[in-house]
């Protein structure tokens, strides 16, 4: 809605720039002011430093060698889950960490990946298993922790069923992983 010349030069657009040292904007001026998210560009954005921190974390943890030890990535998301259940149960309305939430899938990732040749030959019933799990968990699990259940389950399901041979779906990679740019294009695309 701006002229170029008042876009360029509101501080809005000058602080977008920020994305490029993962200092999430999402606004822009002007810009989709009759959509339900009014000067939004791309709302997903603000994921990609919490991912650049897991990935750094992991980097680190391999550089002391602490990957090679099978058992490092459960005791994280172990860890990790106990500090968000202290953190939650202490204060009845502490701040939500989505850094401590995605810290905790990353490290459930890395466990399913440092564990894939227990589970892989039979991911149906790993399936099952994790199904059965999250559900125990949900229903007798301490609060708030039985309440990321779901997240557990649907993150452990994605990779554990991502890497079946499902007809129809097996060449569906052989170009490229296309998930990270549906996923970070796709709410600009539908802003436009």
């Amino acid at each position: 809605d701006l002229p170029l010349p008042q876009y360029f030069s509101h501080p809005q657009t000058r602080q977008h720039l920020q994305n490029l040292v993962l200092n999430t904007q999402v606004s822009l001026p002007g810009i989709f002011g009759s959509n339900p998210h009014p000067g939004s560009l791309n709302g997903p954005l603000w994921t990609i430093p919490l991912e650049v921190g897991c990935y750094v974390g992991l980097a680190l943890m391999g550089w002391l060698g602490l990957m090679r030890w099978r058992w490092y990535p459960p005791l994280v998301f172990v860890a990790l889950a106990a500090i968000l259940q202290w953190r939650y149960s202490a204060s009845p309305f502490p701040q939500w960490s989505f850094a401590l939430q995605y810290g905790m899938i990353f490290a459930l990732g890395s466990t399913l990946a440092h564990w894939d040749s227990v589970w892989r030959t039979q991911p149906w019933l790993t399936a099952v298993l994790v199904l059965f799990a999250c559900g125990l968990l949900y229903q007798f699990g301490p609060s708030p922790l039985n309440g990321q259940s779901p997240l557990f389950a649907l993150a452990a399901l994605g990779i554990v069923w991502g890497v079946c041979r499902t007809p129809g779906l097996t060449h569906a990679g052989r170009f490229g992983d296309f998930s990270f740019g549906l996923y970070i294009y796709s709410f600009p695309v539908q802003q436009i």
